[in-house]
């Protein structure tokens, strides 16, 4: 029933429905006809459009073997449409304010310090204590080991707290010059805000791909000399092969810096700090880094409109290649302008 849906899932559905018209409507040529299944909830499922898959997933469908699961199809975030919340906005509105930001802050003014916000309690399944695990490690520890409350010098990296005055608007996370990505219950709708700034994006191996997640090329933490007993002694010149079997068949390489656009850290966070002051010891390498972020989201144009509008197309098409759908179905429809007002898929019987 409609009335035991929250507000905020009806936003997030209305959001994409609304995606989905911009898509058809401004279509140089029509689309075929199809029936599919939205998942707008956290957790991707297997034959739905959801906002992201699991690395392990595959896009690839065999209809000779019905027994697997059904590919899950990446669908692009509702924020491309709208995200009413007063900190974030509509990603078109957040890049527009991002540029200005851009413009006026140069890398040499960036806030040398690695920054997040967000909530303890939304965690991935496979690391349940990531988000408060990063709340630890940029904590000062006494002689003992014990964390203690002064934050490092470093770190701007806080739990978000009712009250506390401690939100940042979203644009304001790119006048810093490193910005930490940590996965929620599976992905993070901020991950294509932050992907628009010209900072460095520090993250663990991401386990959840969106629809543009693909075009991240990552610098692995461990090819860099973060310690003077490192046997590696610079950063790599050229590509190296990603030992991690957990995470190199979505991220096989691990890139050169003049090639990378993030770099991933330990999933423990355990040398986040290390890869900070090895940042901040050498800028250069931080500047082309977040340099590299930019021009490939925001100046390829995958953020933008068009890119989404685009995106929804090529999805519909690969969908409806392999969907099978009773025509009879059609008689059941309602015309979307007549849903979006009554909220309702039939028209009442009296």
């Amino acid at each position: 029933m409609e009335r035991d849906v929250s507000e905020s899932t009806l936003q997030d559905r209305t959001a994409s429905f609304h995606q989905i018209h911009r898509a058809l409507l401004t279509s140089p040529e029509p689309l075929p006809d199809t029936v599919f299944a939205l998942n707008i909830l956290d957790n991707p499922l297997p034959g739905t459009w959801s906002y992201s898959r699991p690395v392990s997933s595959s896009l690839e469908f065999d209809v000779d073997s019905p027994g697997q699961d059904n590919p899950i199809f990446p669908m692009p975030h509702f924020s491309y449409f709208s995200w009413p919340k007063r900190y974030i906005g509509s990603l078109s509105s957040a890049l527009s304010r991002i540029a200005t930001i851009e413009e006026s802050t140069p890398w040499t003014e960036k806030i040398d310090k690695a920054v997040w916000r967000g909530t303890t309690w939304f965690t991935p399944a496979g690391r349940p204590e990531g988000r408060r695990r990063l709340l630890e490690v940029v904590r000062e520890r006494d002689g003992a080991g014990k964390v203690k409350g002064n934050m490092k010098s470093w770190a701007d990296i806080m739990a978000l707290e009712s009250g506390k005055g401690n939100e940042l608007r979203i644009e304001h996370f790119c006048r810093y010059r490193y910005v930490i990505y940590a996965e929620g219950v599976t992905y993070s709708g901020r991950l294509p805000y932050h992907q628009a700034c010209a900072s460095v994006l520090l993250s663990p191996p991401i386990t959840y791909l969106q629809h543009t997640t693909h075009l991240i090329r990552p610098l692995f933490s461990w090819s860099l000399p973060l310690s003077s007993s490192s046997s590696v002694q610079n950063p790599p010149s050229k590509p190296v092969p990603n030992p991690d079997v957990k995470t190199n068949t979505s991220f096989p390489i691990s890139y050169p810096p003049s090639q990378a656009n993030a770099i991933f850290v330990s999933s423990n966070w355990d040398d986040l700090e290390a890869t900070v002051q090895y940042l901040q010891s050498h800028p250069d390498i931080g500047e082309r880094i977040a340099r590299n972020q930019r021009e490939t989201f925001v100046g390829r144009g995958y953020l933008s409109d068009a890119a989404e509008v685009c995106y929804w197309r090529e999805l519909i098409r690969a969908w409806s290649s392999f969907a099978v759908v009773d025509e009879e179905e059609w008689e059941e429809g309602m015309l979307w302008e007549d849903y979006i007002l009554t909220g309702k898929v039939q028209w009442d019987r009296r």
